[in-house]
């Protein structure tokens, strides 16, 4: 079966979790039976560019000058339609939601739908009322969906009216890129000086509304312990600007205590393995990759109870209600400072992210992709 990926996310995208999850998919796809074909003509995706194992029809670009993205990304849509009407594939999967998808809607197709965030929180992000109508519009048209969590899927119905049938869970997964072909650990980057002088606790992401950061601060800032003897690093995501200052020195925390830090995979791996744990505070999840990423390090989980996250941590975390900094504080004091519990949790943590493998998911999604071929037949 042969089965096109169309441009979108990879001209969208230079780093980022769609594209990776993507690269990560079609990667798996061959053992599957499927022949699978990216059409990306200008991308600037990182991923795909370091995936020679990807059949490729497009070039990688190093970047697009300034205020030219929209046109790359159009460009590469017109080229991209027209290589997959020459191919005709048996099947398309719409890496984003693309307003011109119609062009190929005669042909059968699916999409992926990862959270349902901008629905959810819809009064605090009109930025993303474009991005909204247009995932509706890609749902409606698909054939079939792709859901990457039942609290995803629940969301769609529930808020859509989309037909529980049209709907299929696949589960991400979270790769472990620093075991090598021996099947031992590499050295992952050096952390920076200041983090290695005490304890800290680790945030990894973006911070802002939902992902509640603020919720977070909040929690160490009412504990003399937290507060005194920790500190925190937040991994990811933009410098803090002059708000996140002003509300860590009103909290009362010392900014030298509260790290931002960027960098690539080995710098984060260093900072799962050093973190005294992972504190996922997020409001909405449409998955939630970072505590899989923290199990598979040792690195024991604190967590939210909202939607996909108990899904995904199952019994290998410790649970915290996130509007209510008190919950998270005592969290995370069970974990740093009671010795069983934290064995237990880490203990948990090596079996929970072993039932979620990228083969599975490539599996399931073959699956769909035959129903889907086979209903238009």
């Amino acid at each position: 079966m042969n089965v096109a990926f169309d441009h979108t996310i990879f001209c969208m995208q230079r780093f980022g979790g769609i594209s990776r999850y993507f690269c990560s998919l079609i990667k798996e796809l061959r053992p599957q039976g499927i022949s699978p074909r990216v059409f990306a003509l200008l991308h600037r995706n990182e991923y795909l560019a370091n995936s020679p194992d990807i059949p490729l029809i497009g070039t990688p670009v190093r970047g697009y000058p300034p205020r030219t993205a929209r046109f790359f990304l159009a460009a590469s849509g017109w080229q991209a339609r027209r290589a997959i009407r020459r191919w005709q594939p048996d099947l398309v999967h719409h890496t984003y939601y693309d307003a011109s998808s119609s062009t190929t809607r005669r042909m059968p197709s699916v999409v992926t739908v990862y959270d349902m965030i901008h629905e959810r929180f819809a009064a605090k992000l009109r930025a993303g009322r474009t991005d909204s109508s247009r995932k509706r519009a890609a749902v409606e048209s698909s054939d079939h969906v792709l859901a990457i969590s039942h609290s995803t899927s629940r969301d769609l119905q529930e808020m859509w009216g989309i037909d529980p049938k049209k709907i299929t869970v696949t589960h991400l997964a979270a790769h472990d890129k620093s075991i090598n072909n021996t099947g031992r650990h590499e050295v992952a980057a050096d952390l920076p000086t200041q983090l290695k002088q005490r304890p800290f606790l680790l945030f990894v992401g973006n911070r802002e509304g939902y992902k509640n950061f603020s919720g977070l601060l909040k929690a160490i800032a009412i504990n003399s312990r937290l507060c005194g003897e920790l500190g925190l690093v937040a991994f990811g995501g933009r410098p803090f600007g002059e708000p996140a200052i002003r509300e860590i020195s009103s909290l009362g925390l010392n900014p030298k205590n509260v790290v931002h830090l960027q960098g690539d995979d080995a710098l984060l791996e260093a900072c799962y393995r050093q973190a005294a744990a992972l504190v996922y505070p997020s409001l909405y999840e449409g998955f939630g990759l970072p505590p899989l990423e923290a199990m598979i390090r040792d690195c024991p989980v604190c967590v939210s109870d909202r939607s996909s996250i108990p899904e995904v941590v199952g019994d290998a975390g410790e649970y915290f209600d996130p509007e209510q900094p008190e919950s998270i504080s005592e969290a995370i004091e069970r974990v740093l400072f009671d010795t069983a519990r934290r064995e237990q949790l880490i203990a948990a943590g090596r079996e929970r992210f072993r039932e979620f493998s990228w083969e599975r998911c490539a599996a399931q999604t073959a699956n769909v992709y035959r129903k889907v071929v086979a209903d238009a037949s």
